[in-house]
């Protein structure tokens, strides 16, 4: 009988210790829920506000970029009126502009003197 005693209060306390055990963890439980349910509440107002936020959007301003444009089709239309409006000298005039011509100067007196030194020397 004593034994089934001491068996008996072994057997309360480790069911006590046990009851102590799971009240802290229903507690932790509990907390942890209510922390989910907060949570929970917290995303879904953050997602309500996202879902009524408008979204902003702003129009690009391609003004600059057009300006930049239209001056650079300027240009080139200025440089092509340029280049087709030039005045094209014919084989003439590019040789009178160009030093050739005095060499061909030299070239002729060089021969004329050589010519007559040739004569001059043949005579003698």
């Amino acid at each position: 009988m004593e034994q089934n005693k001491n068996d008996m209060e072994l057997l309360q306390l480790v069911v006590k210790g046990m009851h102590d055990e799971l009240a802290t963890l229903n507690q932790k439980i509990q907390e942890q829920v209510a922390t989910v349910n907060l949570l929970r509440s917290e995303l879904s107002a953050f997602q309500e506000k996202q879902e009524n936020k408008a979204p902003t959007i702003t129009p690009a301003d391609f003004k600059p970029y057009w300006q930049n444009l239209e001056k650079g089709i300027q240009k080139v239309e200025w440089l092509i009126t340029e280049k087709l409006s030039r005045y094209k000298f014919n084989k003439l005039e590019t040789f009178l502009q160009s030093d050739a011509k005095k060499w061909i100067v030299i070239l002729l007196l060089g021969f004329t003197f050589l010519t007559y030194l040739y004569w001059y020397l043949i005579r003698s």
